[in-house]
C-alpha cells in the first residue's frame, strides 16, 4: 500500500509541474496576443492599457502590420469629452475592436480624421447589443454623445437570444454573456459553476476551450451544434423583440438631442436579415446606414484586400472604405451639433 501510494505521488507530482509549467507558459504567451479578460459582469471586456503590434493578412494572403491599444477605459479610440466640438460614440463587436487593423485605419480611425468632431469608439469580438448598451451607460455621462452609432452584426439577433444560442459551441460567450430577459439581466450560469471558475482562473483551460470549439466548428461546419433544432419562428420573434427593447434603451442611455445611427457588418445581404435589423432600428428611433456594409460587400468582389484572412471581417482597405461612406452619413448631424455648440 505505501509502495503504491509513493507510486501515486512519483507521478502526481510531475503532472502537477508540467500542468504548472503550461499555464505559466500559455498564460505568458497568451497575454500579449489577447485583448480581453474576462468580467463578471459584461462576461469579458476588453483589457484597459493594452498594446499589440503585429501583422495580419487579407483575404488575398497579403501581409499588413497592425497596432492596436486601448486607454484606461478599453476604449480603442478616445477623443477629448470636453472639447467644443461634435462628439461621437462608435459602439460594437469583433468588427470595432479586433486586432484586425490598427486604431488609425479602422473605420472609426478614418472617421476621426474626415469629420470636425471628437471620435469614441469601445467593443469587444462577440459581443450582443446587451453588453453594448451596458458600455455605454457606464461611459455616456463621461462623454455625453451628440451621436451614438451602433455597429450590428446579423449574429447579434442570436447573441441577444437565450434559447437561440443554447445550440451554440461558443461556450466562452454563451456560458459568459449577460441576456435581456423579461426586463432583467440573466446569467446562463452561476459564477461558481466549474466552467465559470476555471475559465477564469486558467489560461489552459481557456486554450483547450478554444481548440474543442475549433475542431467542433470543422466537424458541424458552423458554430451550431446540430443536435440542436434550428431556431422556431417564435424564438426569431422573441429575439427581435429583445433587441428593439435594447435598442430603445440606448436611445434613453443618451442625452434627449443625441442622433442615434447604426450600420450592419455583416450578411446584409440575406435580405430576411437585413429587414430585421432594418424594422428593429427604425422602430427604436435609429436611423439605419445600409449603404456602409453594402459598400465593404461590393467592393469585395473583386478586391481581395477589403477583406481579413476569414473573408468576414474588414481589412485596412474594407474599413477605409466603411470609414468614408461613414463620414459621408455622419457629416449632416456632426455639422448640426457644431453649428448648434457643443
Amino acid at each position: 500500500m505505501k509502495r503504491l501510494a509513493l507510486w501515486g505521488l512519483a507521478m502526481a507530482v510531475p503532472l502537477a509541474l508540467a500542468l504548472a509549467g503550461a499555464e505559466a507558459f500559455y498564460r505568458s504567451y497568451a497575454a500579449a496576443k489577447t485583448l480581453y479578460q474576462y468580467d463578471a459582469s459584461l462576461g469579458w471586456r476588453p483589457i484597459p492599457n493594452f498594446t499589440y503590434q503585429g501583422r495580419r493578412r487579407d483575404s488575398g494572403g497579403a501581409r499588413y502590420p497592425v497596432a492596436v491599444t486601448t486607454n484606461e477605459h478599453g476604449f480603442r479610440a478616445w477623443g477629448n469629452p470636453t472639447a467644443d466640438r461634435a462628439r461621437v460614440l462608435f459602439v460594437g463587436d469583433s468588427f470595432t475592436a479586433d486586432l484586425n487593423m490598427s486604431d488609425a485605419d479602422a473605420y472609426f480611425g478614418q472617421v476621426a480624421d474626415q469629420l470636425d468632431a471628437e471620435v469614441f469608439a469601445v467593443g469587444a469580438g462577440g459581443y450582443g447589443t446587451l453588453q453594448e448598451l451596458m458600455l455605454v451607460e457606464a461611459h455616456a455621462p463621461i462623454i455625453a454623445p451628440h451621436i451614438l452609432v451602433l455597429q450590428f452584426c446579423a449574429n447579434d439577433l442570436a447573441n441577444n437570444s437565450f434559447a437561440i444560442e443554447s445550440a451554440s459551441i461558443v461556450r466562452n460567450q454563451k456560458n459568459l454573456r449577460p441576456y435581456w430577459q423579461d426586463g432583467a439581466i440573466i446569467y446562463r450560469l452561476a459564477d461558481h459553476h466549474w466552467y465559470k471558475v476555471l475559465y477564469r482562473n486558467f489560461a489552459l483551460f481557456r486554450f483547450f476551450d478554444q481548440q474543442l470549439q475549433n475542431i467542433q466548428y470543422r466537424r458541424y461546419g458552423g458554430y451550431r451544434d446540430p443536435a440542436y433544432q434550428p431556431p422556431t419562428r417564435k424564438q426569431r420573434q422573441e429575439a427581435d423583440v429583445i433587441t428593439e427593447q435594447l435598442f430603445k434603451t440606448l436611445v434613453a442611455t443618451t442625452p434627449t438631442a443625441t442622433d442615434h445611427l447604426t450600420f450592419a457588418t455583416c450578411n446584409l445581404r440575406h435580405r430576411g436579415q437585413t429587414e430585421r435589423w432594418t424594422r428593429i432600428a427604425n422602430n427604436a428611433g435609429f436611423t439605419p446606414l445600409p449603404q456602409v456594409g453594402l459598400a465593404v460587400d461590393d467592393a469585395a468582389k473583386t478586391d481581395p484586400s477589403v477583406l481579413a484572412a476569414d473573408g468576414a471581417h474588414w481589412a485596412p482597405r474594407g474599413h477605409a472604405i466603411a470609414g468614408a461612406t461613414l463620414a459621408q452619413a455622419l457629416a449632416e448631424p456632426v455639422a448640426r451639433a457644431n453649428n448648434a455648440g457643443t
